[in-house]
């Protein structure tokens, strides 16, 4: 079986920031479907992923 294994950490001294004029989403339902289809397009089924 050969699998690929990707990590990846949020840094909490990142201090990059994305500023908003408008919430990006109409809805918190809009939000979770939206970014749902974000990690679906990403994200094989057949990958396990790991959130450390």
């Amino acid at each position: 079986m050969n699998q690929k294994i990707g990590l990846r950490s949020d840094d909490s001294s990142q201090t990059d920031k994305v500023e908003f004029n408008e919430p990006p989403f109409a809805s918190i339902g809009k939000m979770d479907l939206g970014l749902i289809n974000l990690w679906n397009g990403k994200v094989n089924f057949r990958k396990i992923i790991y959130i450390i």
